[in-house]
């Protein structure tokens, strides 16, 4: 009121059981329904951005996966566009194996209401998941020193949980000089890091030699190379 008329209230939020539409608050009585999830297919060890289109979503829903009976215990909160639409934004993961590769049975949606009312389920495939090296640190290293990298990966295809780095000398015709632990933040596949066993002892290198570096996912998957150069 300003003494000629009322203003115009816009809706912030809504109690539990209850989602926007329009300007108003209606309950909630009907189970949201799932049309498309996209992408329906996405690597095991890395960060997708979802679009989840159905019906009767509300601001509190949420999303889980069902692989055929068992239900991943982990949610996800997702971002609330509109009753048809909502978005779940870099969700990472770094699980790899027979227990993540394959078919799942889908993202189920759950809607937040007095009754907890759940969707229904879409197919979706994870599959296996090749890093992508962006880059490696140092890249020069000094003859004589202990080698422990740092990997920078692609958000698109990272590092497994469990994954392993290898270096092979270019002047030997690309000869493995074995693989060596990688350190993996759960839920983090765009850094692996090394550090004790995992470190690569420079003692006795030549200045001026090179090696490449790679990742081997425990999937088997193996990335591109990045180059190192001893000083």
């Amino acid at each position: 009121w300003n003494g000629g008329g009322y203003g115009t209230c816009t809706l912030v939020s809504c109690n539990s059981g209850y989602q926007p539409s329009g300007n108003t608050c209606v309950f909630i009585s009907t189970a949201p329904t799932l049309t498309s999830i996209t992408p329906a297919s996405y690597p095991a060890c890395s960060c997708q951005n979802f679009s989840i289109i159905g019906t009767n979503f509300g601001p509190t829903s949420v999303a889980y996966t069902k692989n055929k009976t068992t239900m991943v215990t982990a949610t996800n909160t997702l971002s609330y566009d509109t009753p048809t639409h909502l978005f779940l934004n870099n969700a990472c993961g770094t699980d790899t194996g027979a227990a993540v590769i394959g078919a799942y049975d889908g993202w189920v949606g759950v809607q937040t209401g007095p009754n907890l009312q759940t969707s229904g389920i879409l197919p979706m495939a994870i599959t296996t998941s090749t890093p992508d090296v962006i880059s490696v640190t140092p890249s020069i290293a000094a003859s004589g020193s202990l080698y422990c990298p740092t990997f920078q990966l692609a958000s698109t295809g990272g590092a497994c949980m469990g994954a392993v780095w290898e270096a092979y000398a270019a002047a030997s015709g690309g000869v493995s000089l074995g693989f060596r632990p990688l350190t993996v933040t759960a839920g983090v596949p765009t850094a692996a890091t090394t550090s004790g066993a995992g470190c690569f002892d420079l003692t006795g290198v030549a200045a001026g030699s090179v090696f490449f570096l790679g990742i081997k996912n425990a999937d088997g998957a193996i990335s591109d190379r990045a180059q190192l150069t001893i000083n």
